[in-house]
């Protein structure tokens, strides 16, 4: 190809038809601005087609990290024993026994296994640690970028602060009353047995008991407050970004 072009400058020069050599010459720059616009068109179109794809699997990843967040969140607060509604719940009826000296029934070791312990939360953050690592800049919708990062850099230590709260009350507090005024008996529901008081008449007295799980009681709340809106958050993550892979 390249020696048929040249042979045709060659013939045009020789037959002295310069006009017609210097119109072919502009018209052969033009072919081959052409065919490296071509070429760079393409490189572009190959390169975007890898960066959407790139953007697809970080955010696939961080749906995986929101769908199990709002399963682990859900399950601690629906399930069938140590639900986060049914320890708040125990809380209350212990503190109402123990302040209105009422008279002990053996339901009530439900209520005390269900106080002396806590939810240990599994929430996932290992899609946006991988896009952090590749950069935000990946997400091309400046939105939903920001979105993320809130959730990530806001919400997320949100609920992990609130946990660790309730989670350093139980072993600076709890703990020690549970090892001291209780006794674990083996069940067959509860793999941890259930917790039994030594003394029932003599925990009314225990000021000190009664205003722990009165401020265990605050702190559970404060946690399900928070676990509920980072459900709610993720939820509506999620959906943001399901559209966001709709429209790609």
């Amino acid at each position: 190809m390249i020696k048929f072009f040249r042979k045709i400058r060659y013939d045009l020069m020789k037959k002295n038809k310069m006009s017609k050599y210097f119109k072919y010459a502009i018209g052969e720059i033009l072919l081959v601005v052409i065919g490296i616009l071509i070429a760079l068109s393409i490189n572009n179109w190959n390169e975007k087609k890898k960066t959407e794809e790139k953007e697809t699997h970080a955010l696939s990843e961080i749906i995986s990290d929101l769908d199990n967040n709002i399963e682990t969140l859900t399950d601690i607060k629906t399930r069938e024993i140590n639900s986060l509604n049914s320890s708040k719940n125990s809380l209350k009826i212990i503190i109402d026994v123990l302040e209105n000296n009422k008279q002990y029934h053996d339901s009530l070791i439900v209520h005390f296994t269900a106080i002396l312990g806590y939810p240990d939360p599994d929430l996932k953050t290992s899609g946006y640690e991988s896009l952090t690592s590749i950069g935000m800049d990946l997400i091309s919708d400046n939105k939903l970028r920001s979105e993320i990062g809130k959730y990530y850099t806001s919400q997320i230590p949100d609920i992990e602060r609130s946990y660790n709260e309730l989670r350093d009350d139980f072993y600076h507090y709890m703990l020690d009353y549970s090892r001291f005024l209780f006794r674990r008996s083996a069940n067959e529901k509860r793999d941890q047995g259930i917790m039994i008081p030594n003394n029932f008449e003599k925990l009314k007295d225990n000021n000190g008991f009664i205003e722990s799980i009165k401020t265990y009681l605050t702190v559970y709340g404060s946690f399900d407050n928070m676990a509920i809106e980072t459900i709610n958050s993720s939820k509506t993550l999620k959906q943001n970004i399901e559209l966001t892979l709709e429209k790609n």
